[in-house]
Formats: structure tokens, C-alpha cells, sequence
């Protein structure tokens, strides 16, 4: 795992991490990817979208991350100067046709430390994570690539959206995990 520290303006910190999953986990996280199926009883339509798909087995899903998030939480202690603790991780599928996401911070149920990791077959340079400044102007711009993504030390402090609409084709699934 490759770590990317980047101070933004506000003060807030981005992590960016590369290669995040040990190849081991990647491919049973990958394994779920590959069963996606909108008419399947593992996925559940988003309440507000049906270009989201959520996966339904949170409790399987957090059992298999436990382990790598425990370790990864006193790995990360060093660099946040401050103890994390895992509360929990989800699933889900953004396709085509969901739109842009406009420049938003999690409230304080978004939890101290955010983090999104994606997974995809497919590298799209411009389709990742947008980060924006206060006034919403756009700083960073990340890619979208498997086992890459970011994680905020401060979830209501870290202005982000997505600048673009999904690609053609592109499944495009995400874990988001929520520390304290």
C-alpha cells in the first residue's frame, strides 16, 4: 500500500492510497463485483436513484473487512497523530446515467474519518472523487482505478463531489468506510 498525504486549504488533510487491498481480499471483494446483477437478491435499488445499487449483506461484508481494518486503524494512528477506530463499511454500484454528484461535506453522521476505496476493471482518469475548496471551486480531480481512493480526516470539513456523470459502460463500485 502506497499513502499520499495532501494538505488542502482549509487545513483539512486528503489521503490518497494506492493499491490499498492485499491482493488476497482484492479478489474476494472483486469476486462480489463480478456477481453484480441488478435482479439479484444481493443488491438493493438506492431509495433516491435507481443508477445506485447497494449491496444488501452488510453484516458478511463488515466481517470480511474487520480484520484488514483493525490492522490498517493502528497502522494509520502513526500518521493521524490520533487513534481510529472501524464502525463500518458499504457497498454499492454507481452506473450511467446517475449524474454528477454536486460539491458536498458528510454531516456528523459521515463519521470523523471517511474513506472510499474503488473497485473497477476499467481506469477512467477523470471519474474519480472531485475535491473542492470552500468555495467550491475544484482542487483536486482523482482518478478512478482499481483499489485506489482517498480517505478525509476531518468527513464534515472535506468539500467533494464527482465533476462527471459515470462513463458508458462503466460499473463503477465503491466502498466507503466510516472510522471514529
Amino acid at each position: 500500500m502506497e499513502i499520499t498525504s495532501i494538505k488542502i486549504p482549509n487545513g483539512n488533510n486528503v489521503y490518497l492510497f494506492e493499491n490499498f487491498y492485499p491482493d488476497d481480499l482484492l479478489l474476494q471483494l472483486t469476486k462480489i463485483c463480478n456477481n453484480f446483477n441488478a435482479e439479484s437478491d444481493d443488491w438493493q435499488v438506492a431509495s433516491w436513484t435507481n443508477k445506485r445499487y447497494n449491496f444488501k449483506h452488510i453484516e458478511y461484508f463488515n466481517e470480511l473487512l474487520f480484520d484488514f481494518y483493525e490492522n490498517f486503524s493502528c497502522d494509520m494512528e502513526s500518521i493521524l497523530n490520533n487513534k481510529i477506530a472501524f464502525e463500518e463499511s458499504v457497498m454499492w454500484i454507481d452506473l450511467p446515467g446517475l449524474g454528477k454528484l454536486q460539491p458536498h461535506v458528510e454531516g456528523p453522521a459521515g463519521g470523523t474519518y471517511l474513506m472510499q476505496i474503488y473497485l473497477s476493471d476499467r481506469t477512467e482518469p477523470f471519474n474519480g472523487t472531485t475535491i473542492y475548496n470552500d468555495n467550491k471551486e475544484v482542487l483536486l480531480q482523482l482518478p478512478f482505478r482499481n483499489n485506489f481512493g482517498w480517505m478525509f480526516d476531518q468527513a464534515t470539513g472535506v468539500m467533494h463531489g464527482r465533476h462527471s456523470d459515470v462513463s458508458p459502460n462503466l460499473k463503477r463500485f465503491n466502498i466507503m468506510t466510516r472510522f471514529r
